[in-house]
């Protein structure tokens, strides 16, 4: 688990592959918070930062990005490719 943070966000991140050996994609999983109010589904996590670990509890962290890439380079929300559901 990754976390990231910004003036504009705070950011949980989970990065893996999938796929058959040889042939597989690299996927990530996130919980973007905004410092602002937008159409995201909140993330609700908190992060100690001096400790570098999860305070909140894992199960009540909501998942509300992720990404399929065919290079192991997921470094951050991909905010230039983000489409609105819904």
């Amino acid at each position: 688990m990754e976390f990231h943070d910004s003036l504009r966000h705070s950011e949980l991140m989970v990065t893996g592959r999938e796929g058959p050996r040889g042939a597989w994609h690299y996927i990530a999983f996130g919980a973007l918070d905004p410092h602002f109010p937008g159409p995201l589904l909140p993330a609700e996590f908190v992060w100690d930062k001096e400790k570098e670990v999860l305070i909140s509890d894992p199960h009540n962290v909501k998942i509300n990005w992720a990404a399929v890439s065919s290079t192991s380079d997921i470094g951050v929300f991909p905010w230039d490719f983000g489409i609105a559901v819904g």
